[in-house]
């Protein structure tokens, strides 16, 4: 809803259901009301408020009722935006604080962003988040990298940290043609249970596609993964792939 030219108005309901084959066979239906609204302070200030209830039905556990909401300040900024994030989530664990702080650049040749932050859950202990995203434009191709930490809350109830580390670099071979290079790494901790555990990933791709026509495109490449997990020992993978894809749109 539209209140002014510079004010707008919200309103969410939503449900959820999750079924799981675990021990308990655990059935769980989350239902959520939310109102929000987004009201522009300056013309480079926007203030972003979002207040709701959850009720979280689990058959065998009883029902969970708790409140959740967002304050979200950003600002833009000669050479890109600033902002601040304070968060209040309701899950299954409990209630989870966050609090985190954002900033993005843009560069002669390239982007830069990062935040850094503050999470709790009322059982759990205080988590540091954070995150670092850089792009550069090169002459004939594009490099990236990432590095961010994150704490979620899934439908387990176990609080899970991840960190993740990427690099991709990718260049034109022709003006038709292009080869790409990425290695994506992962380390999951499981530190929500009773046993803490963890889990590695990686990966590492190399891919060449080729446009034989303005729709058409034919790639192929390889890609290696590998998977430790405490307990469990380790897994991999090899694969060679060969792709033929077509882009088309749909005109209403």
């Amino acid at each position: 809803l539209r209140l002014s030219p510079v004010a707008e108005a919200r309103v969410r309901l939503s449900q959820e259901d999750y079924t799981a084959e675990d021990l308990v066979l655990t059935d769980r239906t989350t239902r959520a009301l939310s109102f929000g609204v987004a009201y522009e302070l300056s013309p480079i200030t926007m203030l972003d408020v979002i207040v709701g209830v959850e009720k979280i039905d689990t058959v065998g556990s009883g029902t969970d009722r708790g409140n959740f909401g967002t304050v979200t300040l950003t600002r833009a900024l000669a050479n890109g935006s600033a902002g601040v994030i304070l968060d209040r989530s309701f899950g299954i664990e409990g209630g989870r604080t966050s609090l985190s702080v954002n900033r993005s650049m843009d560069l002669p040749s390239g982007t830069l962003a990062f935040s850094l932050g503050v999470t709790k859950v009322e059982t759990g202990d205080t988590e540091v988040t954070g995150s670092v995203a850089y792009g550069q434009t090169l002459p004939n191709g594009e490099l990236t990298a990432s590095l961010d930490r994150t704490v979620e809350s899934p439908d387990s109830g176990n609080d899970i940290l991840t960190t993740n580390a990427a690099v991709g670099y990718s260049f034109e071979t022709s003006p038709v043609s292009n080869l790409s290079f990425n290695f994506d790494y992962a380390q999951v901790d499981n530190v929500g249970s009773g046993t803490a555990s963890n889990t590695k990933r990686s990966s590492l791709k190399a891919e060449y596609t080729h446009e034989l026509t303005p729709d058409w495109d034919l790639s192929g490449g390889y890609e290696h993964q590998r998977l430790v997990t405490e307990g469990s020992g380790t897994a991999s993978s090899n694969t060679v792939f060969l792709t033929l894809g077509r882009e088309f749109s749909i005109r209403r």
